[in-house]
């Protein structure tokens, strides 16, 4: 829900709804693949893609769920994410063609 003081914010910054809804979506891609590049070192068979994105929340002080939707908006770290579910039978695997 969008509240009048934030539009009042918004329209100081001269800018609008369409061009924050853009830049959002900017920031979200590149935090994706800044996510993606800093926890794949992190992940052995000790920790898991999970602990990896919760460390990461951790060091840069973000809330869990921030780093869910960014997470959600993400067809490779959404991947990951059910890559290591699987692997840590906390879903059913998914049938996949052999490569």
């Amino acid at each position: 829900m969008i509240t009048h003081q934030f539009i009042l914010f918004l329209k100081k910054l001269k800018i609008g709804l369409t061009e924050l809804k853009h830049y959002m979506d900017n920031i979200e891609n590149l935090k994706a693949e800044e996510i993606l590049n800093e926890v794949t070192p992190w992940i052995n068979e000790d920790i898991s893609f999970f602990d990896a994105l919760v460390h990461y929340a951790d060091k840069y002080d973000l809330e869990i769920e921030l780093v869910g939707e960014i997470v959600r908006r993400s067809p490779v770290l959404k991947s990951k994410v059910r890559d290591d579910a699987e692997r840590l039978h906390m879903v059913e695997k998914t049938n996949r063609l052999p490569v």
